[in-house]
């Protein structure tokens, strides 16, 4: 790291007591049109270190270049693509729309994108669940080409996005469940390497669902099971295509529960518990209204002993007994790699292949312990989930 000029330390200090002086004081990143939604670099009064990561990337010092291997892979696995041997920090002006506020999916973006020696600017936008308020920001912020990329996360917002700024800017998006389903891609399950020319990529963040019933059928052995749905949710609707689809292989007969509100999943809880042929076992898809509830239906699960299978990390985080799920972490790092091979390699969009992360079977340890299953690692491959409280 080269040393700061006078005027450089000057301002470096300056921006430094500023930041310790007026910490409780608003601070914005950077003037934009968002009035209400600018990302402000604040204390919260909830406890988060999301501005102070976001922080560490809007870095003020200058940085010397750092050396680079010499090529990198064509995604397309045809050839590798010359570099040059030093590469000066590159910076870059990001819009994140989030669904439900930072996530590990945002911390490892962001701390990727670092690694490879990005300054980032951003604007982070949070909707806080609700597709209304997304809708209307979306006509309020007309100004998509002062950004270089569109970061996005979750299925309803990548749609929404995607349809609205129509191939403006590049648009990265983050945890869709299954980006064929929703139409992002029209190929089969890690096999599609283009998108029709559109000016966006992404990361899938479900598993297969053969690879979810193989793992459930290791452990629970499941003849009879129950299905959450929403009919009214595309996410919900293709879940339950591919239980359809595969549940016969596995020897599973399987019954449906829609639910569309809040107020409907403790009676259709109830429903599933009375049920005279008892259920081995409650599905939960990713999708509304039950990634928003997902408290709601594993405190309940946990109190009436109820095994339950969710499709996302969080889910078994929150009481979910187990599911196979990608880490939000490594979706991060995904999307950042597609951002590096556009801005660095040059490499169009629509032939960035969707990136899928690891997936893993996580194992709730309290629910298995509440609910009297020992899962044996002999035959199957799986992590403890341990609850900190």
């Amino acid at each position: 790291m080269r040393r700061l000029g006078g005027s450089s330390l000057l301002i470096s200090v300056f921006l430094a007591t500023i930041l310790e002086t007026f910490g409780n004081s608003v601070f914005s990143l950077e003037n934009t049109k968002l009035f209400p939604f600018n990302f402000l670099l604040s204390r919260k009064r909830q406890p988060s270190n999301f501005p102070a990561i976001l922080f560490s990337h809007l870095t003020f010092i200058q940085k010397s270049p750092v050396e680079i291997s010499p090529s990198i892979a064509d995604p397309n696995g045809k050839k590798n693509l010359p570099l040059a041997e030093q590469c000066a920090p590159r910076t870059i002006r990001i819009l994140m729309i989030l669904w439900h506020g930072e996530t590990d999916a945002e911390r490892g973006f962001l701390t990727a994108l670092k690694e490879m020696n990005y300054q980032v600017t951003a604007t982070v936008i949070d909707v806080d669940r609700n597709l209304k308020r997304l809708k209307q920001i979306l006509l309020l912020e007309t100004n998509y080409e002062n950004y270089d990329y569109i970061y996005t996360f979750g299925t309803k917002i990548a749609l929404v996005v995607s349809e609205h700024v129509r191939n403006k800017v590049p648009l990265i998006f983050n945890a869709v469940s299954y980006p064929t389903k929703v139409g992002f891609v029209k190929e089969n399950f890690n096999r599609n390497n283009a998108n029709k020319e559109k000016n966006f990529s992404g990361v899938g963040i479900s598993a297969p669902m053969s690879m979810q019933f193989e793992n459930m059928q290791k452990i629970l052995k499941v003849k009879h099971l129950a299905v959450l749905t929403n009919p009214k949710e595309q996410n919900c609707m293709g879940t339950l295509n591919m239980i359809e689809e595969i549940a016969p292989a596995f020897g599973i007969a399987f019954e449906r529960f829609d639910v569309t509100s809040e107020e409907e999943i403790l009676p259709i809880l109830t429903k599933i518990k009375s049920d005279p042929i008892p259920f081995d076992a409650t599905y939960v898809p990713s999708g509304s209204p039950f990634t928003e509830n997902s408290k709601i239906i594993f405190n309940f699960g946990y109190e009436e002993k109820m095994t339950i299978v969710g499709e996302k990390e969080e889910m078994i985080r929150d009481g979910a007994f187990m599911g196979t799920v990608a880490k939000y972490a490594e979706g991060g790092k995904l999307s950042a790699k597609i951002l590096d091979m556009h801005c660095r390699y040059q490499i169009a969009m629509a032939h960035i292949p969707i990136q899928y992360p690891e997936f893993y079977c996580i194992i709730n340890q309290k629910i298995a312990e509440a609910l009297g299953i020992h899962p044996d690692p002999k035959k199957i491959n799986f992590q403890w989930f341990i609850s900190q409280k």
